[in-house]
Formats: C-alpha cells, sequence, structure tokens
C-alpha cells in the first residue's frame, strides 16, 4: 500500500522541472508518507505547502497529495481550504473518495462572509444557537473565530445552522453565499481600557468619511469647556490597509518571517521604511500606495526558491487592524471627579446639535 502511497506522492508530470526539483519532491513524497503514518498532521500540512511551492517550478501535485493536504486542513478545522484541496485533487483526477467528500461538505455547509465595521472593537462572538450533531464541527466554529478576532473578517465555510455574530442573526442553510456585515452597536465588545484620568468617546454611528473631521471638531468644541476637562482629542476614522496574510505555519515552512517579507516587499515596490507594517502572519501597506494586483506580483524569494505573493498569501483590503477606535479621547483635570464629569460629557453631547451625525457614546 505505502509503496504505491509513495508512487502517487512522487509522480506526477514533471514538464520542464530540473532534477534537483524533482528530487525534492520524491523527497517531500517520502517525508509525507512518513508523516501520514504517524498521523502527524501539522508536519503534512508543512510539507503539502513545500510541495505547492514547487509547482512554480514545473511540477504538479497529483490527486493524492491534494488529497493528504485535504486531511491536513480538515485537521485544524478549516472547512474552506479543506474544500478548495479537494476541488484541486478533483481537477488532478477525479476520483470517488473526494467526490463523496465534497459532496458531504457542500450539504453540510454553506459559504460565509462576515465584516466588522471600523467602529466595532474588540472581538466579537460567534455565537450558535443549534447544537452540532457532528463533532467536529465546534472546531470549524472555533477557527471562524479566531478569524473573525485576528483580522476583523471571515471568509469560509460554517455547519449548517443558526448563529448570532454580536448581535446580528444570520442562517447558514446550504443556498446562496451568506454575507455579514456587523456595524456599530451590534459587536457585543467590551469597553476599551484607557489609563485613569481619561475618559473615551467612541463613534457608534460616523458622518460620510468626508464629513467627519468637522463633525467631530464641533463635538470636540462643545467637550472643551466643560469644568474638569484638561483636553479633548479627535480620533480619526480607522484608514484601509493592504494584507497580505499568510497561512498559519506557512512562513515557517517557507523559511521566512513577516519581517523578512516586510522589507522584500518594500524593496520591491520602493515603499517608506514606515508605511509597512508586521501583523502575526503577514504584511500590511496602507491602501493609497500600491494596488492590491501590484502587490500580489511581488516576487518572494525564500530558501527553496521564489513564489509571486499573492500565490503564497492572502491578499486583500481591510481597515487598519492597529487603529484606535473612531471617536475622542477626553483627558479631566487632576482631582475631579470622573463619575461626574463623565455624566457631564454624556449630558452635553446630548444637548449639541452639531454632534448627531456622529452619534458618540461615552463609555
Amino acid at each position: 500500500m505505502w509503496t504505491i502511497l509513495f508512487l502517487l506522492l512522487s509522480g506526477g508530470p514533471a514538464g520542464a522541472a530540473g532534477t534537483g526539483a524533482r528530487a525534492e519532491m520524491d523527497r517531500l513524497g517520502e517525508e509525507m508518507r512518513i508523516l501520514v503514518e504517524k498521523n502527524a498532521w501539522a508536519g503534512v500540512e508543512r510539507t503539502y505547502l513545500k510541495m505547492l511551492a514547487l509547482q512554480g517550478r514545473g511540477l504538479v501535485l497529483g490527486w493524492e497529495q491534494h488529497r493528504l493536504g485535504a486531511l491536513a486542513a480538515q485537521s485544524r478545522g478549516d472547512v474552506l481550504e479543506t474544500w478548495k484541496r479537494l476541488r484541486a485533487a478533483e481537477a488532478a483526477g477525479s476520483h470517488k473518495e473526494t467526490l463523496v467528500w465534497l459532496a458531504t461538505l457542500e450539504a453540510t455547509h454553506g459559504r460565509v462572509v462576515i465584516e466588522l465595521s471600523p467602529l466595532v472593537f474588540g472581538d466579537v462572538p460567534i455565537e450558535v444557537l443549534d447544537p452540532f450533531s457532528d463533532p467536529g464541527a465546534a472546531r470549524v466554529v472555533k477557527a471562524a473565530q479566531e478569524s473573525l478576532s485576528e483580522h476583523r473578517f471571515f471568509d469560509g465555510l460554517l455547519p449548517l445552522g443558526r448563529y448570532h455574530v454580536g448581535t446580528v442573526p444570520f442562517d447558514v442553510d446550504g443556498g446562496p453565499m451568506v454575507r455579514v456585515m456587523v456595524g456599530p452597536g451590534q459587536g457585543k465588545s467590551a469597553p476599551i481600557a484607557e489609563q485613569p484620568g481619561t475618559v473615551r468617546i467612541v463613534a457608534t454611528a460616523a458622518a460620510e468619511p468626508k464629513d467627519f473631521g468637522r463633525a467631530a471638531e464641533a463635538a470636540r468644541q462643545a467637550l472643551i469647556d466643560l469644568d474638569g476637562v484638561a483636553s479633548v482629542e479627535v480620533l480619526p476614522l480607522p484608514g484601509q490597509r493592504l494584507y497580505a496574510e499568510f497561512g498559519d505555519g506557512t512562513l515557517d515552512v517557507l523559511g521566512l518571517t513577516a519581517t523578512e517579507v516586510a522589507t522584500q516587499v518594500r524593496t520591491q515596490l520602493g515603499l517608506d521604511p514606515t508605511k509597512v507594517s508586521i501583523t502575526a502572519n503577514g504584511i500590511g501597506v496602507p491602501a493609497g500606495e500600491v494596488r492590491a494586483e501590484r502587490l500580489s506580483q511581488v516576487d518572494i524569494q525564500f530558501a527553496d526558491g521564489s513564489a509571486n505573493l499573492g500565490s503564497m498569501a492572502r491578499v486583500r483590503e481591510s481597515i487598519d487592524h492597529a487603529a484606535q477606535p473612531a471617536g475622542l479621547r477626553v483627558r479631566l483635570r487632576p482631582g475631579v471627579d470622573p463619575a461626574m464629569v463623565r455624566s457631564a460629557i454624556a449630558a452635553r453631547l446630548e444637548q449639541t446639535p452639531t454632534s448627531a451625525p456622529l452619534q458618540l457614546a461615552v463609555q
């Protein structure tokens, strides 16, 4: 059995691939065989990613390689990636096993996209309203929650059922893709932590971006002369950034760090060092500095070769993950009663029509 598996793993048309690349693919095939025997699926995932990197050198992955990659994705609860790899396996050579697996996934899951408004802050919970019969479903929802918390965005498959994200209800019924936008006041978020002597005012609904500065300044002027207020600072709407986000373990597999990727992106695009930020699993640049298509085409060098950034990471536009929630920050004079000043701020905002476009909430 394992002899056949090894041939499947190391085979496939080589095209114009060099001897070194073919030898490396053979070595990875043997490595994957050993890892599968040990049920070491994290290792299988790393090996599969290395194999994908070799595709740019004239080698083609076969059905069995993509199937094992799908098993590795399934082991960590990533149903969307499992589905994509099964589709790749079917494209390499249709088999009953993967056809049935695909049909089962598509019959028991639905595509969901969840986006958080720039005015929603903190962790926003995904709540399951119906109990699952499949014990693996909880792992899928947990992975979705981690993605939403880290990226403020989720695009994937969820088990069929009823859900809330924050206070927004949605149903996954296997029909067309479900798109959920969590707006201001719908996030069930905890208050923002601030230093003592500071009152935070969060914009729970904003004017148009072009009008935000004017409306926020009007609110600032309304508060600056209150007794006990030392200063009022406007915190602008978060800007948009382009993010290149690698899957878990991908950077380790490629022998890269996010800092090294940022350096290569900065050098090839001629960007100022301050423009490229480092995230937990990738990099970000201001959306106005470069187009998504150009960022995807950056050639990233790694130990075993090179590949376009877009072939290894997901490139998308999103709000600045590190930005402060929009609104106002009020610093109090020493010795004042914070509760009294907080009440005075709330009352003044209610009496100030110029702040109406913002709908501010005192934290």
